[in-house]
């Protein structure tokens, strides 16, 4: 009986590595494209958390 649980361990182990590891090929994600306009806001937006977290004493 213990052998039958250590096979069965040992099979459905190997099974759940089958996926991991098996491409060669990279994936990667794109960057978003992001506009000027949308970066000068970001920009900006942190600028004010910065000043209201300087100003809270944080």
């Amino acid at each position: 009986m213990k052998f039958c649980s250590i096979a069965l361990t040992i099979a459905i182990g190997s099974a759940s590595l089958l996926g991991c590891g098996s491409s060669s090929e990279v994936t990667v994600n794109p960057a978003p494209e992001m506009t000027n306009e949308e970066i000068e806001q970001m920009d900006a937006e942190s600028d004010r958390a910065r000043e209201e977290a300087i100003r809270d004493g944080m």
